[in-house]
């Protein structure tokens, strides 16, 4: 048996000398350099130096010592599941031992000459740069698992508890829990609470989670590691890292080693530097993670610590989106999966103390609140309004053209409910799509590319997404209709991959370039007859990867610049302006709103379409306050004498003090929006401001989400006000209420201004 050489510092059982000396029996003595943090059912890792009887030394290994079951497992897990699938990313098993239910194993690498300064992840972490670390974990996750293991998958439909009840404890041991971490947490109205020295009120995980177990977990299985922490990982003194122990390898959620991975940063990492931040600053953390996450503009974390798990957490977040079978479903895939493994973390509250149990609880309540204010799929919405209870009636005048088309599901937006003055841009725009209008003789030419711009609110996405649900256009392009809507923000990537999933193929998301995915687009373009709506360009660079359609493909672009349409179009004739309505046209959308107001006030009904420049989202409106606040005496020529007013004040701006929404739309419609706001309620002015907070593309949400948003506990009232104000709109189709861009951008000043 060989000799053992160890620190005097590291303490060792006689049994787990004898089992260290018979798993390196082959060899005359042996080294132990140093413990690695060990695992959590009573295993230790030591990095071994074997030497021969001459002398020399072999290669460093990694010897694992514990109970006998747990390492059998992991022994027979690596000969089933690894060791013919990954053979150069993880470490070899070899040379096990086992003796009255303990055992050892040992570990070898492929180049195992740079195990000198071996660390686990964990350590490495504390010692290394935030891009250091991504460089490790993309290397292993992505191009070594990624391909191997996660893309290996196939579809998933469960409920969240079958892949995640599995780890949660009673609710009234998580209770207790709670109680002892922050026994001064309120428990507010609502299923509320409010956590001390953290601002603001979250929803009550404990609440929330039994609702969130039997909602449908839509996904992709795949081997996982299933303990895929922060010691199970090596890091070699290259910046490769190994994976190491094997024992919970299975089919599952294939995201679940990207999700423990990150929720064990929070349990392991960071609480060692729990000093540095504040809670408060930890919540916010939480925030900005989401905010990024689901493709919004937030502030990065200040605090050194937090930030560089920011970007670490956020690099783990986008290698897992390359393997959702949904790159777009974080919301309602992978937040939810995040917030039920964290609330279960929290039941190692006695071995892993106050902070951590702290973080993963308020990581909980953060994404809790993310998932009642944005996932429509997983609280759904029932329509609490009929006609005659709330929403306003539509009349036959509002009922879409007969050759208007029930949405396709995950094509373009439902068709607009009302199309008033623009039969002759739906005839110019179709016949650009080789779409001849009838009594016309001969075929109409395809022009590949149009570009149709006009000013915010002019109803540029309105007319596309009438255009993309049109029958005639269903005929032209039979292969369907491919639809984006990218706005100031896009996630180039995902959405390319998201018409790689439309047009059958997973192929796009394992693309590692914008570039690389858009040509694989391209190829799968080719030979298809497809309309492609790119909706709401801001940036030449954001459109070019989605203008690869076929010789039998054309493509609509709608843009609010002039020279962004001039730059991608190929002529200046492929540049369709979408004019403001006439006069004429202008005064029939208004009657059709505010009919008894029209009758009775002709004349000042056409001053004031005028005044308001013929933009639909403005005279609609309008249209909505006029009819609104009639009863109450307020008519068009008061609306007239403030809307001037209004106006002259904004003019008289210097041009370089104009912020927001003034540098979006004229004076005029910025008064109109502001007087339409000021004539609510003070808790439903409020209430509409908060919508601000929702991506402008446009922002769509439920019932739900806007109780959750507003905190109280009927939205329905404030829902029917901003509706006959023309200020939110219901899509029937979508089960869903809409918000204009502009408009969200008039709620995001308001909530500025409060």
């Amino acid at each position: 048996m060989p000799r053992l050489s160890k620190p005097p510092s590291l303490k060792l059982t006689k049994r787990q000398e004898v089992l260290l000396r018979e798993v390196h029996r082959r060899y005359d003595k042996i080294i132990l350099e140093k413990e690695f943090g060990g695992g959590f059912s009573g295993t230790r890792v030591f990095l071994v130096l074997p030497t021969k009887v001459d002398g020399t030394s072999d290669a460093r290994v990694v010897t694992k010592i514990g109970p006998a079951e747990a390492l059998r497992r992991e022994r027979d897990n690596y000969e089933k599941y690894v060791a013919g699938a990954l053979p150069f990313s993880v470490a070899h098993v070899q040379d096990f031992c086992e003796e009255n239910g303990q055992a050892a194993l040992n570990y070898i690498f492929a180049g195992g000459e740079t195990l000198g300064k071996t660390v686990d992840l964990e350590e490495y972490y504390h010692t290394h740069t935030a891009q250091e670390i991504i460089d490790t974990l993309t290397g292993l996750l992505d191009k070594a698992l990624g391909e191997r293991w996660y893309g290996a998958s196939k579809s998933l439909n469960c409920p969240f508890r079958e892949e995640y009840g599995r780890h949660l404890p009673a609710q009234a041991k998580l209770q207790d829990i709670t109680q002892t971490i922050f026994p001064d947490l309120l428990f507010m109205e609502g299923d509320q609470v409010q956590i001390p020295d953290i601002s603001g009120t979250y929803p009550n995980p404990l609440q929330l989670f039994p609702r969130i177990l039997d909602k449908t977990l839509e996904g992709r299985s795949s081997l996982v590691h299933g303990d895929l922490h922060w010691r199970n990982v090596l890091v070699d003194e290259s910046g490769k890292g190994w994976l190491i122990d094997f024992a919970k390898v299975e089919t599952r959620h294939n995201l679940f080693d990207f999700i423990k991975l990150e929720t064990y940063l929070r349990l392991m990492v960071l609480p060692k530097e729990s000093s540095a931040f504040s809670l408060n600053e930890y919540a916010e953390f939480e925030r900005a993670l989401h905010e990024t996450a689901l493709g919004r503009k937030t502030n990065v974390p200040t605090n050194g610590s937090l930030a560089k798990a920011y970007d670490v957490i956020r690099t783990i977040r986008q290698i897992a989106q390359l393997s959702m079978r949904d790159p777009r479903n974080f919301k309602t895939e992978y937040l939810p999966a995040l917030f039920l493994y964290s609330l279960a973390m929290m039941k190692y509250f006695p071995s892993n103390g106050t902070v951590p149990t702290q973080l993963v609880f308020i990581t909980a309540c953060v994404a809790g609140m993310y998932i009642l204010h944005d996932a429509s799929s997983i609280i759904k919405f029932q329509p609490s309004f009929s006609n005659g209870t709330g929403l306003p009636k539509r009349s036959d005048s509002f009922a879409p053209p007969s050759n208007i088309l029930k949405p396709r599901h995950g094509s373009a937006p439902p068709p607009p409910s009302f199309l008033v003055g623009r039969g002759e841009a739906l005839r110019e725009l179709k016949s650009r799509l080789g779409i001849a209008a009838i009594g016309e003789y001969g075929a109409a030419r395809l022009q590949v590319l149009t570009a149709i711009r006009g000013w915010p609110g002019i109803g540029k996405t309105t007319i596309a997404a009438a255009i993309a649900n049109d029958t005639e256009v269903a005929q032209a392009f039979p292969d369907g209709v491919l639809w984006i809507s990218l706005g100031p923000a896009p996630s180039i990537l995902s959405e390319i991959a998201m018409w790689g999933r439309a047009l059958g193929t997973e192929d796009l998301l394992k693309a590692r370039t914008i570039q690389e995915a858009s040509h694989q687009l391209a190829a799968l373009l080719r030979n298809k007859q497809m309309l492609l709506v790119v909706d709401d360009v801001w940036e030449v660079e954001h459109a070019k990867p989605f203008l690869v359609g076929g010789t039998r493909c054309a493509t609509l672009l709608t843009t609010r610049e002039n020279k962004l349409a001039q730059d991608l179009a190929p002529t200046p004739n492929d540049v369709y302006i979408l004019k403001v309505l006439t006069e004429e046209k202008s005064l029939e959308l208004l009657r059709l709103l505010a009919p008894s107001v029209v009758d009775s006030y002709p004349q000042e009904s056409i001053e004031l379409v005028n005044t308001l420049e013929g933009l639909p989202l403005a005279l609609q409106v309008a249209g909505h306050l006029l009819n609104t606040e009639q009863s109450y005496g307020f008519g068009v020529k008061n609306l007239l004498a403030e809307l001037r007013e209004g106006t002259k004040i904004l003019e008289s701006k210097a041009p370089g003090s104009r912020i927001g929404l003034e540098n979006e739309t004229s004076a005029t419609v910025v008064v109109l929006l502001q007087k339409s706001t000021d004539r609510l309620d003070a808790q439903t002015r409020d209430c509409y401001a908060y919508l601000g907070a929702f991506a402008p593309k446009p922002a769509t949400f439920d019932e739900a989400a806007m109780k959750a948003v507003w905190e109280v506990e009927d939205p329905r009232p404030a829902i029917k006000a901003l509706v006959d104000r023309g200020l939110l709109e219901y899509i029937s189709e979508m089960s869903r209420y809409q918000m204009h861009a502009l408009l969200v951008s008039h709620a995001k000043s308001l909530l500025i201004d409060d």
